[in-house]
């Protein structure tokens, strides 16, 4: 599924840490890797006199001349060697200029180093791709150590964490979960854990009692569905490898945030089908039924990245409608 990764860079090494991650997931899946710098001049803080039309212009065309010669520097890396790598660069606001881009691109994963008070922290441009993105997006924290460079060549063994609602929206986006765990498996043996946060109901004791052991019963038959779910997209993608090992568990909680942590970092081990132990990665896509809520995967998004340090699958609403649309489409394909 990850045949096209694009790689956003702003200049700083934190940034740059994205392209070993972007290739091991490129080589993977025998696809390519896009290199990105937008540039931005922000001339509406120069002086009056920078604002003449031949001034800008000429300002322009240098700054796209050295992002696109420091875009050439990276694609030197060693860790991209033997794949293929495009550059780019486009004048704009950051956010703006990737969103488009990935557009004109066909990129199918955003690969992003979050990283310090920067253009890129949490909460500016990394929000609005959270928000907007028509595709994935892979978030790693500088500080996390999943998934950087020595980890990428020594874990033996990586444990996924799956935040599952249950929804459509949900089920459609278990597509790029399973294509990331077995990007990741190549090199690893992987396992995941399917995670239901049930929210209490407020009113009489007695029948919101009743209505949460409801909740709690529907909720293990779902995630009981999905495990079967990811194993049958495991088994369509790679049909000679041994599925992933997968346990689950349903916790109640009225902060979602909070139980995810819990989660992540437990006092004890997760209760469910099997014991596990504390995951390395977190894979979350928008929930929900209706629009607002699948549109609160932006601010659940930024209060876990501001949160947790491990690295996160986003797969935004833009991508889940994108993938649903895909599949409608494939399947009138085959109906006539």
């Amino acid at each position: 599924m990850f045949q096209r990764i694009f790689v956003p860079l702003d200049g700083s090494q934190h940034a740059e840490q994205a392209i070993d991650i972007a290739a091991h997931l490129a080589a993977a899946a025998r696809g390519s890797v896009l290199l990105f710098q937008a540039v931005d001049l922000e001339p509406e803080r120069w002086p009056l006199f920078f604002h003449r039309q031949q001034v800008l212009e000429a300002a322009t065309f240098t700054a796209v001349a050295q992002a696109q010669a420091y875009l050439e520097r990276q694609a030197q890396n060693p860790a991209l060697m033997d794949l293929h790598v495009e550059t780019r660069t486009r004048a704009g606001k950051a956010a703006a200029a990737i969103l488009r881009e990935i557009e004109a691109t066909q990129a199918d994963l955003l690969v992003l180093a979050c990283h310090g008070p920067s253009p890129w922290s949490v909460g500016s441009v990394t929000d609005q791709l959270i928000r907007h993105a028509p595709v994935p997006l892979l978030i790693w924290r500088e500080d996390s150590t999943s998934l950087g460079q020595a980890d990428l060549q020594t874990r033996h063994s990586r444990r996924f964490l799956i935040p599952f609602d249950g929804s459509l929206w949900a089920r459609v986006a278990l597509e790029p979960v399973v294509a990331l765990m077995q990007a990741l498996a190549t090199h690893a043996e992987v396992s995941a854990h399917l995670l239901r946060v049930v929210v209490p109901t407020q009113g009489e004791p007695e029948k919101a009692s009743w209505l949460l052991q409801q909740r709690i019963r529907q909720a293990e038959e779902s995630l009981l569905q999905a495990g079967k779910d990811l194993e049958r997209l495991w088994r369509r993608e790679t049909a000679s490898a041994r599925p992933p090992a997968i346990t689950w568990s349903v916790v109640v909680d009225s902060d979602i945030v909070r139980a995810i942590g819990q989660a992540i970092l437990p006092a004890e081990p997760i209760s469910g089908q099997n014991g596990t132990r504390s995951p390395d990665l977190l894979l979350v896509s928008a929930w929900g039924v209706n629009e607002a809520e699948q549109r609160r995967l932006g601010s659940v998004a930024e209060r876990l990245l501001q949160r947790i340090r491990l690295p996160i699958l986003l797969v935004p609403v833009g991508a889940l409608t994108q993938m649903l649309h895909s599949t409608v489409q494939q399947f009138s394909k085959r109906g006539q």
